[in-house]
């Protein structure tokens, strides 16, 4: 229920996802492991070219900090950046903390970098390589290495070089496109840089610039020299400028009952005493862009007008509904390794005996829900990663349910939206399996059924979650009908 912090930290500010990276530049071109947090401060080079620290805000609470540097190497640019955040969720406060360091040649384009995030338990690492047009991939998550490659047509980037890529060519008006790293599909993506006119004020000359990712845009506000001295992301994030001090000045205690889930939550006009008994429910969806979503699943959500939008949700008629391509439902990818022999065996294990495609369904949402702890993540995870660690929230519940019932044969899918708890609405992630129509689970709830107050936005893989932020802030939910 809290996913859709993570994606708005990680997604929505172009200088701090998870790129925790090292990279032994100037000895070795093979990438040894992880930079340690000490490292990034304990070193002070005199080829330093930038240094730039920066505070990270979410509805102006302060909940973190990011350093970036660039100095120059006889190998290229070293480019080095480290980022803390200090959250209260779920009534415990959890701290990310992301390093990073890569080397780009002149042009600021890739030459090497690894890259990683740790919170808690959790750890993904992921090192890259240039090399003669392709970008050599090698990942671990779930404590195995996995490695990948993709053709480039063109030098690729990190989306936190544009505002610097923007000063190499002199602060030209327009719009241009780089290709840069996206972590979250490791694949490569289109940033839409649009830079506006300057603005000078008391001597000072700085630059509107507006960046798009995946339909995700970003305001930056950035200086002659190329540093962003404001950066306002869609639900509440922000990204300032400050000294180093006052950037690490950050709260150790938070007040009792201060809650980050509950300030990113969606209001609803009922408070739905018995939502997870619930079966129907009609409601408006206030401040939603209708086109940008898949708000109708042709099963049991149905959009029934678009202005005001309006859905209904019936979970006790569902329509049957063919689908074209079922191995797109069945395929193994990066985060969900349904093909994975440790993924295979579990699987078989617990659906063993059980020949009904919806009794196996069942089977394999009572073993996630059983053995997997409940616990708020800040996590990028993936299924093997969850079964190593075998702890998390709806996110690690829905990737590993998804990979063991694809590895089972039934084809499967990750539906991203809103569900009532409490009297509000929380960001949730939950599977869907074929039947002859979707239907919708929740072993994070120990669901069979989905009840009607899981409202889907989107579904897909876990870089679609990140267009969530478009909706965090604005959403509401006003609830016409519901038993």
């Amino acid at each position: 229920m809290k996913r859709i912090l993570i994606y708005a930290l990680n997604l929505s500010i172009p200088l701090l996802w998870f790129f925790s990276i090292y990279l032994l530049a100037g000895q070795s071109d093979q990438i040894q492991g992880r930079l340690k947090v000490e490292e990034v401060f304990g070193e002070t080079p005199e080829t330093v070219d930038a240094q730039y620290w920066a505070g990270v805000y979410l509805k102006g609470d302060k909940i973190g900090y990011s350093y970036q540097s660039y100095q120059n190497s006889n190998k290229g640019i070293l480019y080095k950046e480290y980022l803390k955040m200090r959250l209260p969720l779920g009534g415990a406060v959890r701290e990310v903390e992301a390093d990073n360091f890569a080397l780009l040649d002149s042009a600021l384009a890739i030459k090497s970098f690894s890259a990683g995030m740790t919170s808690g338990d959790y750890e993904i690492t992921i090192h890259g390589l240039v090399d003669d047009n392709i970008l050599q991939l090698d990942y671990i998550t779930g404590g195995k290495h996995n490695s990948k490659t993709i053709p480039l047509d063109e030098k690729i980037y990190f989306q936190g070089q544009a505002p610097r890529v923007v000063k190499s060519a002199g602060f030209k008006e327009g719009t241009f496109t780089l290709a840069v790293f996206d972590p979250l599909s490791l694949n490569i993506s289109e940033l839409k840089v649009d830079v506006g006119q300057a603005n000078i004020s008391d001597g000072d000359t700085a630059y509107a610039i507006e960046v798009d990712m995946n339909g995700i845009k970003t305001t930056m506000t950035v200086n002659s020299d190329g540093e962003v001295l404001r950066d306002e992301q869609p639900g509440g994030m922000m990204l300032i400028k400050e000294d180093r001090d006052k950037a690490l000045a950050l709260k150790s205690v938070y007040a009792e009952g201060e809650d980050f889930l509950k300030k990113l939550s969606v209001s609803s006009s009922v408070n739905i005493k018995k939502d997870r008994n619930t079966t129907y429910l009609k409601a408006e969806l206030q401040d939603i862009n209708v086109s940008a979503y898949i708000l109708d699943d042709g099963c049991t959500q149905r959009l029934v007008r678009r202005e005001p939008v309006i859905v209904e949700i019936d979970r006790n008629v569902p329509k049957t509904v063919e689908i074209g391509n079922p191995d797109e439902f069945l395929n193994s990818s990066e985060f969900i390794q349904s093909d994975d022999s440790m993924i295979i065996e579990l699987s078989e294990s617990i659906t063993k005996d059980i020949t009904g495609r919806i009794d196996r369904a069942y089977a394999i949402s009572d073993w996630v829900h059983d053995n997997i702890e409940k616990d708020i993540s800040v996590s990028v995870p993936s299924a093997l990663e969850v079964l190593r660690v075998k702890r998390g929230d709806c996110n690690e519940h829905t990737v590993l349910y998804v990979a063991l019932a694809r590895a089972a044969g039934i084809p499967c899918k990750t539906i991203i939206g809103i569900v009532h708890k409490d009297g509000m609405f929380f960001y949730h992630a939950w599977p869907a399996v074929y039947l002859g129509y979707w239907h919708h689970l929740d072993p994070t709830f120990d669901q069979h059924t989905a009840d009607a107050t899981h409202i889907q936005l989107l579904e897909g893989s876990i870089e679609k979650q990140a267009e969530l932020v478009n909706v965090v802030g604005k959403l509401k939910v006003k609830v016409l009908e519901h038993r």
